[in-house]
């Protein structure tokens, strides 16, 4: 709902929709002024009953939907 919010309103998207893999939130990140990122999410999934997880630096572990990003940090092209 606020991805299509912000593409209404012409607000650049750096990166989403999506889900983190880390807590199950659902986001968006956008481009506010001076280059300010902002990310709208939902509530976060409890701890895991497993204990701690390693993910490894690719786009997948920092969205399970595979969502674009524009953001280098996420293996995206910076804009």
């Amino acid at each position: 709902r606020s991805w299509h919010f912000m593409l209404n309103r012409q607000v650049p998207i750096a990166h989403g929709p999506g889900r983190q893999p880390t807590s199950g939130s659902k986001f968006v990140t956008i481009r506010a002024d001076d280059d300010f990122l902002m990310s709208y999410a939902t509530e976060m999934d409890g701890p895991p009953e497993l204990g701690a997880r390693n993910f490894r630096n690719e786009p997948k572990s920092h969205c399970s939907w595979g969502s674009p990003s524009d953001l280098p940090e996420f293996g995206g092209d910076a804009t």
